[in-house]
């Protein structure tokens, strides 16, 4: 049962990163989204989640950036590290808990503390994708940009079309009408 709740946090931890990651530009990203399901590679996992946690931080403080938001807070990072360091630390009493008897008390805690970590770092991670999806979906004029990441929007049509004779032809320097006329 607990067993389950460790994976099934992980899990939720990983989609969590892995949709934050899918809505910041690849410009701004440090790492592709589907990078994070490498955590759970055993013992390799327990250093990588610090790189997901990192540069999942790292994308979306560039996104907020590059998207003139105001980020609140630090995206999650500091929940993210604690959670990480949490299951590395759970990993290490998991292995002395097999040697040690009494050992087995404290990770029941550390579970336990593991597990609120990871829900308040996802929840992080989900109200920072909500906003970008948000600011996404909002109807910005001052965007110059469309669809895709880097190209411009298509110029807009001028509304009036100008007659020819609206305008005034000057054929040189000379030709220039003076101040006052």
């Amino acid at each position: 049962m607990l067993f389950a709740a460790i994976v099934g946090t992980a899990i939720l931890v990983l989609v969590r990163a892995m949709q934050a990651l899918q809505e910041v530009r690849k410009r701004n990203r440090s790492m592709e989204p589907g990078m994070v399901w490498l955590t759970l590679i055993p013992l390799f996992g327990v250093v990588w989640i610090f790189m997901v946690v990192t540069k999942t931080a790292d994308a979306l403080a560039d996104e907020f950036d590059d998207r003139r938001l105001r980020s609140k807070g630090d995206s999650g990072k500091s929940a993210g590290i604690t959670y990480a360091t949490l299951s590395a630390v759970n990993a290490a009493v998991g292995v002395l808990g097999l040697c040690v008897p009494f050992v087995g008390c404290l990770n029941l805690i550390l579970v336990v503390v593991q597990i609120v970590f990871g829900i308040k770092y996802a929840g992080q991670l989900k109200l920072a994708t909500q906003r970008l999806r948000d600011d996404a979906d909002a109807d910005r004029p001052d965007d110059d940009f469309g669809e895709a990441d880097d190209e411009p929007a298509p110029r807009r049509k001028p509304k009036k079309k100008l007659a020819d004779d609206e305008f005034e032809e000057f054929e040189g320097p000379d030709d220039q009408p003076k101040r006052g006329q």
